[in-house]
């Protein structure tokens, strides 16, 4: 059996040189830590959300949801899903050609997004921002995806009332904005979700009967 001794800097002393088990054993414990991020890390946030991936149940139904609305929804050219997590929603989304963005806080799992979304075959390039979603532009969006907490879904209308333009929609998960009326709703649920558009252009769309749009 053999022992490799490595000299420190200052020559006065010797060390044994890690071994082959321990590099492993540091090895497996920052993997344990970068899998745990996306678990963790909203425990440190004022508004907690936890990583919970959307069923594929759930990615239908927002789908199906923004069809079957198609007199009332615009044509969407840019979503955006507010807590992307690991980017299904904004996946499907650039699939169906159109050029998606994700809002997600977890750096793991942004990377994790941007990296197996990197070799779809599509026509529009979908982005993932590491960003708040609280602080992130909403204004040049034409449909907003929201997988929330019910703590956060009270700010989170205020800021979807100052900053959308009058197209636009919202498709809400899991938990419903507290004070806006919803447009159609599937319910499903734990994979329940409800659309909605800001309460002055819901009232206007009332009045006329909605505009011929089509989600393709």
């Amino acid at each position: 059996r053999f022992i490799i001794f490595t000299v420190s800097s200052d020559r006065s002393r010797i060390s044994p040189a890690p071994s082959g088990g321990w590099r492993r054993l540091r090895a497996g414990a920052l993997g344990m830590v970068f899998a745990a991020a996306p678990f963790l890390t909203p425990a440190l946030r004022r508004h907690a959300l936890p990583f919970v991936p959307a069923t594929d149940s759930q990615v239908a139904n927002v789908f199906s949801l923004l069809k079957k609305n198609n007199r009332i929804t615009k044509v969407p050219s840019m979503p955006i899903d507010l807590g992307s997590g690991d980017g299904r929603i904004v996946r499907e989304a650039a699939l169906r050609l159109y050029q998606a963005t994700g809002v997600e806080l977890n750096w793991p799992l942004v990377l994790y997004s941007r990296l197996t979304c990197s070799r779809l075959n599509c026509i529009h390039r979908p982005k993932f921002l590491r960003t708040d979603l609280l602080r992130h532009s909403l204004s040049t969006y034409d449909v907003v995806v929201i997988f929330g907490v019910k703590s956060l879904m009270k700010p989170l209308q205020a800021k979807l009332a100052a900053e959308l333009h009058p197209d636009a929609c919202v498709v809400a998960c899991r938990y419903r904005l507290p004070d806006w009326r919803h447009v159609d709703q599937i319910i499903d649920g734990v994979d329940s979700v409800w659309l909605y558009r800001p309460p002055a252009a819901a009232a206007a769309a009332a009045r006329t009967g909605g505009a011929a749009r089509a989600w393709s």
